[in-house]
């Protein structure tokens, strides 16, 4: 009764939630208790087993295929089944502290082997001669779409104004552009600097390196009220593994494909020694991870950037590799997702997952992209009894076409999802809308999610993975909403 009981209960507050709209405007599963799940994970419980019992009774392999009877959702798994090779599985407290001196310290070695460092004066990175040739290259532009007799008038109205509000811009400021950049020789240790907020004023330490190579490391790490911690790296050749604003791990600008894809690849260093130059990284820095996927990246780069329908110029074959890590907890990996979406009326603190994507191309390390890194603090146990896979598989296939089914009960859409394999992770969960959590066992059913309108007959892919469907707590088989974080 205990089993069902768990499933019912869940399975109630999804029913009186399952009509919402299908893009929610508030989190569709309770909020967790921090104190009340670290409780329940450290007292006995009979539906509960551990880890050793687990990996006994576990099977290799799981299978499940669902369709909606609007035929809106279509769920389907053939999926490995994997659990950690340890003998027990924690869980821990956690937080947001940004990155420790000495591991940044470690990283800007093992990147800049003895180069010289240098940021500019006052973070003037643009100089009067940059000015010019973009002023140049806008009233170029604008010089064109006054000739276009092609383009709809009210889009060549937009976009002319655009590129006229820039010119004027650029010019108002042109004064204040340094003749040229007056660098700062910096080494890997952090300055502080100070921003605004809704809250107040803060800090944040920040370390700006550069070479005159074209090498850059930019590190933001936040301890107050901001989970927003980051560490990039772009190489000389790095740009044309980033071509979007947000990290370039979830772009698709530049053609991702599984590494065994039969593409044409071309690289000075093979998947072993990338993979070790990758490493390494992780080595230096006293950091255990695990390698999720290997991708293969083509390079590219905007051949325009001053009108809307920007243009892309790519490398003739895939050329670089794209690794993607999670960090890990003793030996059991912690869940990871490319997921960056939040519900519209959460105004807490942003805390997206942690992630960690390293790219290497022919000349080495060209691209790193760390964000959300989260701090491990004391444990809550160190030996968790966890639920069975059967309980997880059967939350699963109660709750995902529930879920789904609300997010599509209204409108044309539909979705296909496909589940390639579960995990036992950790997974980092919230204590409600803080920056502290802890580090929870979860049944982590990944794998990718497609979409489409009724009557389309071609299929648009909303999710790159590493991707997760549905993440089911392994201590009292709730669900964690990735949105939420909890």
């Amino acid at each position: 009764m205990k089993k069902s009981r768990i499933v019912s209960l869940v399975l109630a507050a999804m029913l009186c939630l399952s009509a919402c709209a299908k893009t929610p405007e508030a989190p569709i599963v309770v909020q967790k208790n921090k104190d009340r799940l670290i409780e329940k994970a450290t007292s006995e419980d009979e539906d509960r087993k551990p880890l050793q019992e687990a990996q006994e009774e576990t099977p290799s392999d799981y299978s499940f295929h669902y369709q909606s009877e609007d035929g809106k959702v279509t769920i389907s798994a053939e999926a490995d089944v994997l659990l950690p090779e340890t003998e027990r599985i924690p869980m821990y407290q956690v937080s947001c502290q940004g990155f420790p001196q000495e591991q940044v310290t470690a990283i800007y070695d093992y990147l800049f082997q003895g180069e010289s460092t240098w940021y500019a004066q006052d973070n003037q990175y643009y100089t009067k001669s940059m000015a010019d040739a973009d002023l140049e290259d806008m009233r170029r532009e604008l010089e064109r779409l006054r000739a276009d007799t092609e383009m709809a008038p009210d889009r060549k109205k937009n976009q002319m104004d655009t590129l006229q509000d820039m010119i004027e811009d650029r010019e108002a400021n042109y004064d204040n552009y340094p003749d040229e950049v007056q660098k700062v020789p910096t080494d890997s240790i952090f300055r502080i600097a100070t921003y605004d907020s809704i809250s107040g004023p803060g800090e944040y330490q920040i370390l700006d390196a550069r070479t005159d190579g074209g090498k850059s490391l930019l590190v933001r790490s936040y301890t107050d009220r901001s989970a927003w911690s980051a560490l990039s790296y772009t190489s000389q050749t790095g740009y044309k593994y980033a071509c979007e604003p947000t990290t370039h791990a979830i772009s698709n600008y530049n053609n991702p494909v599984p590494y065994d894809s039969d593409v044409p690849f071309s690289c000075a260093y093979s998947y072993e020694e990338a993979k070790a130059l990758a490493d390494g990284l992780f080595l230096a820095a006293g950091v255990d991870v695990r390698l999720i996927q290997t991708e293969l990246l083509q390079g590219a780069w905007d051949q325009s950037k001053w009108y809307e329908n920007q243009s892309l110029s790519y490398d003739d074959v895939h050329n670089a590799y794209l690794f993607c890590y999670s960090r890990v907890i003793d030996g059991i990996s912690v869940a990871a997702t490319t997921s960056e979406a939040m519900y519209v009326e959460d105004n807490n603190p942003c805390w997206l997952y942690e992630r960690i994507y390293v790219t290497v191309d022919s000349g080495g390390i060209s691209n790193i992209e760390w964000d959300f890194p989260v701090t491990c603090g004391d444990a809550v146990n160190e030996d968790v009894n966890i639920l069975p896979f059967d309980e997880a598989k059967r939350v699963f296939e109660e709750m995902a076409p529930l879920i789904y089914q609300g997010q599509y009960a209204e409108g044309k859409g539909k979705t296909q999802l496909t589940v390639d394999r579960v995990e036992l992770n950790l997974m980092r969960t919230r204590d409600g809308g803080g920056l502290t959590g802890l580090y929870v066992p979860t049944w982590v059913f990944y794998g990718t999610q497609d979409f489409g309108r009724e009557g389309f007959t071609g299929e648009q892919m909303l999710s790159r993975s590493p991707w997760i469907i549905l993440a089911v707590n392994a201590v009292d088989g709730s669900i964690i909403d990735v949105k939420a974080g909890y």
